[in-house]
């Protein structure tokens, strides 16, 4: 696996894949690609860019948000979550003020807007701006931030991975927010894990999930019925009937 991280760092994107059972499930028969109850575990690392418009930017922490090859693994599962979060950012040119980077929990209708509100975040790391002899000098990167897990994981136990079908919440656990001036574009590198489960059927809508899952209960209930009447019957005491020569015969006639 080592290897393959190596060839893919120059393009940005380096993931690891493992597997794991869910607490508290069995594993199924099949393939492990076909086994609902199977955990997959990937780690990631991506460097982007991000543009300021008036001194601003946001958006979800989701696998389509996170990196191109967390929204390609994403697509072939139902949920995801996430286990854990870093990052930092890197400065790519001159900026013309400050700027921050932080992550604020859940989807909030009212997103921080500007550095102070983005620079007073828990979970966030500034850059200044120090001005030499009339020179800009730049720290080249910030400081790692370790996202709290709280955070990280959210209020749900697991997130859709088709963004926009259900409200912004039910999608990702965190916001990350930026801030700075006018237009300003720096660098931002993220080391994160992410789990799927749940294979998904690009067909899948949430009626066709939600039949599905009564089909299984109602043949869950008709097996256990027809169970629990086999049992009965075999429990049973048996019925002691008289057979029409033995009447017959009870009766003095011959």
């Amino acid at each position: 696996m080592g290897s393959i991280a190596r060839q893919l760092a120059g393009q940005g994107d380096v993931y690891n894949r493992g597997f794991r059972q869910e607490r508290g499930t069995r594993l199924t028969s099949g393939p492990i690609w076909m086994q609902k109850k199977i955990v997959t575990q990937m780690s990631f690392h991506f460097v982007g860019t991000q543009a300021l418009t008036a001194g601003a930017a946001a958006f979800a922490l989701n696998p389509t948000n996170l990196s191109p090859r967390a929204a390609t693994e994403a697509d072939g599962f139902t949920y995801w979550r996430m286990r854990s979060l870093r990052f930092r950012y890197i400065n790519n040119s001159a900026p013309t003020g400050p700027s921050a980077l932080g992550v604020i929990g859940g989807a909030p209708n009212t997103l921080p807007a500007n550095l102070g509100q983005v620079g007073e975040l828990l979970d966030s790391c500034c850059r200044p701006t120090v001005t030499a002899a009339g020179s800009v000098i730049l720290a080249r990167w910030s400081e790692w931030v370790h996202v709290r897990k709280e955070l990280v994981q959210g209020p749900l136990p697991w997130y859709n991975t088709f963004p926009g079908t259900f409200a912004a919440e039910f999608d990702a656990p965190c916001t990350m927010c930026f801030a700075g001036s006018g237009t300003d574009s720096f660098l931002y590198e993220l080391r994160f894990v992410l789990e799927f489960k749940d294979p998904a059927n690009t067909g899948n809508t949430p009626a066709a999930v939600t039949l599905r899952q009564k089909l299984r209960e109602d043949k869950k209930r008709l097996v256990a019925e027809a169970e629990r009447k086999a049992l009965i019957k075999i429990l049973s005491p048996v019925e002691m009937t008289s057979s029409p020569l033995t009447e017959k015969s009870s009766s003095g006639h011959p």
